[in-house]
């Protein structure tokens, strides 16, 4: 696992957030890895009800960070402003200008460090992931003042920032007017300075207003996977309740950031046992087409009961809005995808073309016509006098480079064409899905399992909790923070708390406290509560020395041995 630290943005999808849909259980799987990300978390929602939290651009506590934003249109009731937000994706920039703030804050706070940024998005989420990096990519990272105002020095240059992972489900990019392409001031191409990316897309969704932005380029893929799954948007992304088809990409993803240097707690045994499901399941079509969701129904799953004899009776057959049966009530579905599915649409973006308008990229397009033809004649004209023979400028073009760019280019078309070609026949029937070729998903590790192999895990959780109590109890505004995880590093200050698992450390006359962990400190030393001292905090070193002094013990006892 890498040594920097890390920064890691959460973008939940249009009409998602976790404060609200948490305690119903129709969290995304965005959501549920915010949760599950060990870094010291700051929830950013907009729209749960309290006033947005800011930032800390203060607060240094060392440790690894992540941020939250709920999806826009994610209110609590249904008011203009919401179905403005959901229909058209305004307040996308706001946040996606407030995370970027907040990762130039996180690199100011730690100038000497290195810093791993990942960015986990869904849906119109991922969109503002893909915008975001490459807005930190082209904006670097600028040195601040002790105001928090640029110096006009910078500590990463515009144009080298680079993403450590990207990780994204089913991006739908439509900012504006529904069925557009265009997502203007956002450009969502992913480029070579995002080290690795991993997007996955849903295979049986059928709204019109819902194409898939492929993170695919046409050029070079070496960094970019994109896994298919069976299911609608949301099946990918998380947010029906109890929705088997969802456990397969939130247990990719997990694995994929772990794999990345995120540290991610134990899932919950729920979720453990429904990634199992999912494995048992796809090995059954007929079970996966059960299992899809018509998300064209506005109350997608909850749109019809089904009998014990398969028969359907409506409960709110109201489809999502703009889809056949929105203005004419009668011609509306009597059962799960009733209605003729034609396919997803699938856009794909190797430059920031959509970002513009229209006439910007006609213009473009005029002049890159103009400027093909302009080299094609200097190329014949120089042919025709004798500069260059036909064979010069094939040998000059194909070197070592071009032709393993060519080659990638080759995959990378086959890649865009093959995506293109399942999501156009795309249909919701077992002879679709079996095409599909599923693959079984990595099982994670739960938390009853962490703490079977660990028995003490859940009484050192319990004494963590109640060094934080203690802390909030002294100081209701305490910064906390828990002792480096990584290298040794020496905190001064005064024992204010401890119990067989943990120290509490207040931090100089500031309002900062610091956790240890006893297995991280010298077991030899004693402390005492009220005094001042220098806790050097090693990972491990605890454990180390409690395993060597029995056999340090063991080997004097036979030197005395010998002796006599």
């Amino acid at each position: 696992m890498s040594d920097a630290l890390r920064f890691t943005v959460y973008f939940d999808g249009t009409g998602n957030n976790k404060d609200l849909n948490t305690p119903e259980g129709t969290q995304t799987n965005v959501a549920r890895l915010f949760d599950l990300d060990t870094a010291k978390g700051t929830n950013l929602a907009r729209n749960s009800g309290h006033a947005p939290l800011q930032y800390d651009d203060q607060e240094r506590s060392g440790q690894s960070e992540k941020i939250y934003f709920d999806g826009v249109g994610s209110q609590a009731q249904t008011s203009g402003t919401s179905l403005l937000e959901g229909a058209t994706g305004r307040g996308a920039q706001e946040r996606i200008d407030q995370a970027y703030d907040a990762i130039v804050s996180f690199h100011n706070k730690y100038p000497d460090h290195k810093v791993d940024v990942n960015i986990v998005g869904f849906s119109r989420g991922a969109s503002q992931s893909r915008a975001l990096a490459n807005e930190f990519i082209e904006r670097g990272v600028p040195k601040l003042d002790g105001q928090g105002q640029p110096t006009g020095e910078f500590l990463i240059p515009p144009g080298q920032a680079h993403i450590n992972k990207l990780g994204i489900f089913d991006t739908v990019a439509t900012d504006g007017l529904a069925n557009t392409d265009t997502h203007l001031g956002k450009n969502l191409e992913i480029g070579k300075n995002v080290e690795s990316t991993t997007h996955l897309v849903a295979m049986n969704e059928y709204r019109d207003t819902f194409r898939l932005t492929s993170a695919l380029r046409n050029d070079d893929n070496s960094r970019i996977e994109e896994i298919k799954f069976a299911g609608a948007h949301s099946q990918v992304g998380g947010g029906y309740k109890n929705d088997i088809l969802a456990a397969g990409p939130l247990a990719v993803m997990y694995e994929r950031l772990q794999s990345a240097g995120i540290e991610m707690k134990p899932m919950l045994q729920d979720d453990v046992r429904r990634v199992e499901q999912y494995n048992e399941l796809i090995k059954h079509p007929d079970k996966i087409h059960e299992a899809l969701i018509d998300s064209r129904l506005l109350k997608g799953e909850q749109a019809f009961a089904q009998g014990p004899d398969g028969a359907y009776q409506k409960v709110d057959n109201t489809p999502f809005p703009l889809e056949r049966g929105t203005l004419n009530v009668f011609d509306r579905q009597s059962r799960p995808f009733d209605h003729e599915t034609n396919g997803r649409g699938v856009i794909f973006e190797n430059d920031d073309r959509l970002s513009r308008n229209g006439v910007s990229r006609a213009l473009e397009s005029v002049g890159s016509n103009l400027k093909s033809l302009g080299q094609n004649a200097l190329s014949a004209t120089a042919r025709f006098v004798g500069l260059e023979t036909r064979e010069q400028a094939v040998d000059k073009s194909m070197d070592v480079l071009e032709q393993m760019q060519a080659e990638r280019a080759a995959v990378a078309q086959e890649q865009v064409s093959g995506l293109s070609t399942d999501l156009k026949a795309s249909r919701p029937n077992t002879t679709y899905i079996e095409g599909l070729k599923l693959q079984p998903v990595p099982v994670p590790q739960s938390a009853k399992q962490d703490q079977q192999q660990d028995p003490q895990a859940r009484q050192r959780s319990d004494s963590f909790k109640a060094m934080e109590e203690k802390a909030r109890g002294l100081n209701p505004s305490a910064s906390i923070g828990e002792a480096s995880q990584s290298g040794r590093k020496a905190t001064s200050g005064m024992v204010v708390g401890m119990d067989e698992h943990h120290i509490l450390q207040k931090v100089g006359q500031t309002d900062q406290f610091v956790i240890h962990d006893r297995r991280d400190v010298d077991p030899s030393r004693n402390f005492q509560l009220g005094k001042s001292t220098a806790i050097v905090n090693e990972k491990g070193i605890g454990d180390v020395a409690r395993n060597v002094a029995p056999k340090l013990e063991l080997d004097m006892g036979l030197f005395q041995a010998m002796r006599r």
